[in-house]
């Protein structure tokens, strides 16, 4: 079974999670396979797979410490009354 615009959205999302995981970087470039070709389900689990891979050798935390913009957003409401 090939999927068309959703399964390339799916792969595209997937992958540019990947590389922000694991390279540290925005990569807005869809790579030629996914453009061109019918992409499979499968393909899109490998891509999922891939990001779940990322994500579990990420040095990011699981929950952000949301406190520092909580306060910046404090003080830019201050400064508007």
């Amino acid at each position: 079974m090939s999927g068309g615009k959703g399964y390339r959205t799916a792969a595209r999302t997937a992958l540019f999670g990947s590389k922000l995981l694991s390279r540290w970087e925005f990569d807005f470039n869809i790579p030629e396979s996914i453009v061109n070709l019918e992409i499979s389900r499968e393909m899109v689990e490998t891509t999922i797979s891939a990001l779940d891979d990322a994500y579990d050798s990420s040095p990011y935390p699981d929950k952000p410490d949301d406190e520092p913009f909580r306060q910046f957003l404090y003080k830019l409401r201050m400064d508007d009354i």
